[in-house]
């Protein structure tokens, strides 16, 4: 599938839902492109999903994805658009995702630039929902955002572990890659009995003079926690965050 500008949407299943999905599986590669119009001020969104490239509402249980998923993006100029990518769902709108696991890999192809903002996970791309016993044993990369269960989370993660790597790099922007999620902003949300076992690594360079703040965040169960409540968690796997001129941040979460 490609988009120029609007939104598309690409799930192994099914592309679109808000109903429910039982024991499911998807074995095949995906794909989509994402290419801004420029001559328009429309902005595109991309979303895929081993399962459902968008989920609201109804719950997802029981399914398994093992399929390589692949978001290709041409951004040679600041367009803002964005995309999410998961093993089983790209995008989570207050829904849950019970006893789910992915095995593919995962991974953003893209030009790079300020405004893209991609949100890449081994289950989920984005959730403000409830993932709860799931688990990841493949590779996560994103120019932006990712995590090991989700790459950016408002809701809940409970019970869920992840045996992938977790890749994070760009040349133009700030970067969170975590073994549970890239970012955790979750008022009402919790993180709790996760575990991570995958090498986390997060890598900002830029070549050219700037005065902007690029970061780059790395950690064992959450890269940043905007706000939130995590227990009972812990990490195994390497950590590593680097930054060619500002800053990196490494957060190491062992048991507690």
């Amino acid at each position: 599938s490609s988009v120029s500008s609007g939104s598309s949407y690409v799930g192994g299943i099914v592309g679109y839902s808000n109903g429910t999905i039982m024991n499911c599986y998807n074995t095949g590669d995906l794909i989509i492109s994402c290419t801004p119009n420029y001559s328009s001020n429309f902005f595109s969104s991309a979303y895929i999903g081993g399962i459902s490239g968008y989920k609201e509402r109804m719950p997802v249980s029981n399914c398994y994805n093992s399929g390589n998923l692949t978001i290709k993006t041409d951004r040679t100029r600041s367009y803002y658009d964005s995309g999410f990518a998961g093993g089983i769902v790209g995008y989570n709108d207050d829904s849950q995702i019970k006893g789910c696991n992915n095995t593919g890999e995962i991974t953003e192809l893209s030009s790079d630039s300020y405004s893209y903002n991609s949100c890449i996970g081994g289950i989920a791309g984005y959730t403000s929902g409830v993932v709860y016993d799931c688990y990841n044993a493949n590779t996560v990369f994103s120019s932006s955002c990712a995590g090991g269960i989700a790459g950016f989370t408002r809701g809940t993660i409970n019970s869920c572990f992840n045996y992938g790597a977790v890749n994070c790099k760009s040349t133009l922007h700030s970067v969170l890659a975590g073994g549970i999620t890239g970012d955790f902003e979750g008022a009402r949300g919790k993180i709790y009995d996760c575990y991570n076992m995958g090498e986390i690594n997060a890598t900002t360079r830029i070549y050219f003079s700037t005065t902007s703040r690029f970061v780059s965040v790395a950690g064992g169960i959450v890269g940043n926690l905007f706000v939130g409540e995590m227990y009972s968690c812990y990490n195994t796997g390497k950590i590593s965050a680097k930054a060619s001129h500002l800053s990196s941040v490494i957060v190491d979460i062992g048991e507690g």
